[in-house]
């Protein structure tokens, strides 16, 4: 059994992997999909509920 292997962290000011994540309605939605459409700068936040 091989341990898995952690994805490279990206450094300050590069580019951001693309990476696709499901909505609340569980339809995929691309980080590339919302940076096309943001006028200057995105913020993508993960809120972790618990309980």
């Amino acid at each position: 059994m091989t341990a898995p292997v952690a994805p490279a962290v990206p450094l300050a000011g590069s580019a951001a992997p693309d990476l696709a994540l499901r909505d609340a309605a569980d339809a995929e939605l691309r980080l590339s999909a919302l940076w096309g459409g943001a006028p200057r700068a995105l913020a993508l936040v993960f809120v972790r509920h618990i309980g």
